[in-house]
């Protein structure tokens, strides 16, 4: 089970570069859309709103993936895939839903490393929950 707990802090350690970059770009007038209806910062509204459900998702995994061995069950270790899934396949259902993903090698390759070390904990983690 250590192993699984410290791929999952691995990853998330390096899921900060996203989440600081999607930060970033609450206050960068680039990210301004003056055309849409709902306002000129209403893109940078959902960023905002991506950034804080990403800290809940993290959030919950943490507590999962940490949670005393009294306490895991099956559920628990669903409850765990399920945030896995949502967190790490936003990263790429972008060129399935918009046709869009990350800008570059760099994002890429982060995406890659956090979602390899996520599926690898969620798959270490398996038997601690069964």
């Amino acid at each position: 089970m250590a192993l699984a707990q410290g791929l999952l802090i691995a990853g998330i350690l390096v899921s900060l570069i996203s989440l600081g970059q999607t930060v970033s770009h609450l206050w960068d007038d680039a990210y301004l859309v003056p055309e849409a209806k709902d306002g000129v910062k209403h893109a940078q509204f959902h960023m905002q709103r991506e950034a804080v459900g990403d800290l809940g998702h993290i959030a919950v995994m943490l507590l999962v993936i940490f949670a005393p061995a009294g306490e895991r069950g099956p559920l628990l270790w669903w409850v765990l895939a399920a945030t896995m899934l949502s967190y790490y396949g936003a990263y790429w259902t972008g060129h399935l839903l918009i046709g869009i993903g990350a800008p570059h090698w760099y994002a890429r390759s982060v995406h890659l490393v956090v979602t390899a070390c996520g599926a690898l904990a969620l798959a270490l983690s398996y038997g601690a929950y069964h």
